[in-house]
């Protein structure tokens, strides 16, 4: 048996079709402050993929919902939602109520609305996105699902991932994959409360986490923090540094006075210095060929329109110190006064770093020893 419609005044439709939203915070959280949103003509985006927005450009309508006054907007929602699919169950709607109604989502439709954007409620997940322009260069995102487009796919009827599932049981697993959905209790044990769309919102799809790609994590890393220059992690820097440090040792408990060591130590000593630079150019290169394959995926912070053709810098503007983003992107060594120089000068510096746990250096030099060490260096860099 039907419900019994019950009658408002035309002028009561209008005031609700003018609050309907496409988004509710209550769906993320029932007990966050509302938010609402309702999207305009003018939000409608053409780009290839699934959102309200795309498919508001592909010319679609949704259904819109309530937000402010939870269950006791669902009565008249109903209705007028059974007026606009001319359902048998709004035969008793009088004329007045259906002009009312179709003018009023009609209205609707062609206006954006929001409510309760003053603030963003705690109980509300927010996303740092990077930004170009934006104060400190993120902006913060609090995702919603917009609840008025999962009837589309999630109906339990008309639905087009039930509609798939049931043709997926008639064919093979090659032909047409079951879609796996999972089970969530949005809206609690009366989803009425959060809005009438939400039982359309509990069987989302359910996929796999994607793995982490080692590369590209790395690509970024180097990004936002530029090449780690650790004397004392495992790598070419350290065995370098050691080898270099070995000889020296040698070299001082045979003769103290470094003013008397032969040319052949001094030619050796260069060898060693320059296999050093030639480390950190190394892993400079390999960093740079990683940047370079992840660059459509890096932020484009910077752009570099001297370049032929210009390029976005491959490491971010907040990298320090300059010449670290130099070695890892050399179209920005003009940035340094002196870039092979700034180079020398700070490799010597990362060689000379105690151990964080022992506060063991793996090199000891006296000044004179070190700017002789920085100047072999900086042939090196050239």
């Amino acid at each position: 048996m039907s419900e019994e419609w019950k009658p408002y005044p035309p002028q009561k439709y209008r005031e609700e079709t003018e609050r309907l939203v496409h988004f509710n915070s209550k769906t993320v959280n029932s007990n966050a402050s509302l938010v609402g949103i309702r999207l305009g003509p003018d939000a409608a985006l053409d780009l290839p993929y699934v959102s309200l927005r795309t498919l508001l450009g592909g010319g679609l309508s949704f259904p819109l919902d309530y937000a402010e006054g939870g269950a006791g907007k669902a009565g008249i929602v109903k209705q007028i939602n059974l007026v606009l699919a001319d359902a048998p169950e709004a035969k008793d709607a009088g004329a007045d109520e259906r002009k009312a109604i179709v003018e009023g989502i009609a209205a609707a439709n062609a206006s954006g609305y929001s409510t309760g954007k003053e603030y963003v409620d705690h109980r509300l997940r927010q996303l740092l996105i990077p930004k170009k322009d934006a104060p400190g260069g993120y902006v913060s995102m609090t995702p919603i699902t917009a609840g008025s487009i999962c009837p589309l796919f999630f109906d339990s009827e008309q639905g087009l991932v039930p509609r798939h599932n049931e043709a997926a049981k008639e064919e093979s697993e090659e032909a047409r994959r079951k879609l796996r959905q999972a089970q969530f209790g949005i809206g609690g044990s009366n989803p009425q409360n959060v809005g009438s769309l939400v039982r359309s919102m509990q069987r989302p799809l359910m996929m796999s986490a994607p793995g982490a790609s080692a590369s590209t994590r790395d690509a970024f890393a180097l990004y936002h923090k530029g090449l780690p220059l650790d004397v004392h992690a495992p790598g070419p820097f350290r065995e370098a540094v050691q080898t270099y440090a070995a000889f020296r040792e040698d070299v001082l408990k045979a003769e103290p006075d470094e003013s008397v060591i032969t040319l052949r130590e001094r030619k050796r000593e260069e060898e060693l210095v320059a296999a050093i630079g030639l480390a950190v150019l190394d892993m400079a290169a390999e960093a740079q060929e990683l940047l370079a394959q992840h660059a459509h995926l890096l932020p484009e912070d910077e752009l570099l329109p001297e370049l032929d053709p210009p390029r976005h810098a491959r490491v971010s503007p907040l990298v320090r110190p300059l010449e670290i983003r130099g070695l890892l992107d050399p179209s920005l060594r003009g940035l340094c006064d002196n870039w092979p120089r700034g180079m020398a000068r700070l490799a010597v510096a990362k060689m000379l770093m105690p151990h964080k746990g022992t506060g063991q250096s793996l090199l000891k030099l006296d000044s004179s020893a070190r700017v002789s060490l920085e100047a072999i260096l900086e042939e090196a860099f050239r």
